[in-house]
Parts: structure tokens; sequence; C-alpha cells
């Protein structure tokens, strides 16, 4: 799995590098700040990819979703994502990906 970041403390969703580079690129910006995000280990909510929010995990059943999608391996929901916790700043070059 790719690293993903957040734009901001205040963000709630997560997206790789590149998403956040590309969009630096067409602003014409030099430099971006963005804030690690690092997987927790919650067991009670999860992230709904489908949604784009939390929901409790036991919500998350086949029987209670009409959007459940069939995984391709294993019994858990094709849209049920990880929930992230904000790391450090890391302030990258846009025109080379590199950390300044």
């Amino acid at each position: 799995m790719n690293k993903l970041y957040f734009e901001s403390v205040d963000s709630q969703e997560a997206h790789s590098l590149e998403y956040f580079l590309n969009q630096a690129r067409l602003e014409k910006e030099s430099e971006i700040t963005l804030i690690e995000a690092y997987p927790t280990k919650e067991k009670e909510y999860c992230w709904c990819l489908l949604i784009d929010t939390t929901i409790e995990c036991s919500e998350c059943r086949k029987s209670k979703c009409d959007e459940y999608k069939k995984p391709l391996k294993g019994n858990v929901c094709g849209y049920r994502g990880r929930l992230c916790d904000y790391g450090e700043s890391v302030t990258f070059n846009v025109a080379t990906g590199e950390i300044i």
C-alpha cells in the first residue's frame, strides 16, 4: 500500500502523494506541505470508501448494506478502509516529489 497524506490536520480524507502533487502542479505551486497519515489499530470503527465517512464496523455487514462489495479474498467488504492518525508535517518539492 502506498503512503498516504492529509492536506491539513483538518482533513478527513487521506490521499497519495501523487494526488497532491498533481493538484499542486495545476495550481503552479513550487512546494506543498502535507501531514503523514498512519493507519490506526481501531477495531470499533472503519472508513467506508463508498460513502466517504466513518461507520461502526458492526454496521459494515452484507445483511446491513445494499451496496456491500464482495471482496477478492476474505470476508470484509471491498469498500471497508482503515482509519488513519495524523503524523508529522512534510514539505515536498512539486517538480521532483522529493522531501525538502
